[in-house]
């Protein structure tokens, strides 16, 4: 992909070189580590998995009998002849049944929450991963752009040679126009190389949770 279209195809104008450098061999790598805040994918089944979490306590805690307290007042005379007497009644009512109650509900909750978490799991050992396929594929990017422009940077001293040549008759014309032809090529490559390279640092980015390369390029 030309360097125009693939600015074209990522809303940005111009892509330089350096600024799609990875990290050098004697500073940090990209890092593997996933930040969930980061993956919209991750921050839903961590949300999932404390839901289930939340939901196995109360299952266990509606287990657990809910003792009902009550109080009651009567006025009452035996006989007629009798005073009035009057009587509080005080009593705790209990649900039954008062052991292994909710257990459906609770193995049905851990249920969940174990799909939860395995989910969870699952998620964030592949984005490890992908992040760190990605970094590497980041880093191939680079060095087969280096040597795609170290290829056309020879090139183009050559061609600068043989056009001096040329103007002083050491070579023909046929000479100087395959030496340009070669040079053009590399140069194609060198653009290709470099399209291939935003592609890989967009690719760890999006591996990271982030969109396009614009943020970047700004010098954010």
């Amino acid at each position: 992909m030309a360097i125009a279209e693939l600015g074209e195809a990522i809303g940005i104008d111009g892509i330089e070189p350096d600024q799609l450098e990875p990290p050098r061999p004697e500073e940090p790598a990209p890092p593997v580590e996933v930040d969930p805040q980061r993956r919209p994918d991750l921050r839903l089944l961590r949300r999932k998995a404390e839901a289930a979490r939340a939901d196995v306590d109360l299952q266990r805690r509606d287990a657990v009998p809910n003792p009902e307290p009550s109080v009651g007042f009567r006025r009452e005379r035996g006989q007629r002849n009798e005073p009035w007497q009057n009587t509080v009644r005080l009593g705790v009512s209990i649900p039954i049944p008062v052991i292994n109650r909710n257990q459906r509900a609770i193995a049905a909750a851990l249920a969940e929450r174990g799909r939860a978490e395995s989910d969870l799991a699952t998620a964030f050992l592949h984005a490890r991963r992908e992040l760190g396929a990605a970094a590497a594929d980041w880093r191939a990017a680079w060095m087969q752009w280096q040597e795609a422009d170290k290829a056309k940077r020879t090139l183009e001293e050559n061609l600068r040679v043989m056009e001096q040549a040329f103007a002083l008759g050491e070579i023909g014309a046929l000479d100087l126009v395959l030496e340009k032809r070669r040079w053009e090529q590399a140069a194609e490559a060198e653009r290709r190389a470099l399209g291939q390279l935003a592609l890989a640092r967009a690719a760890w980015e999006t591996a990271q949770g982030d969109i396009g390369l614009k943020p970047y390029l700004n010098g954010q």
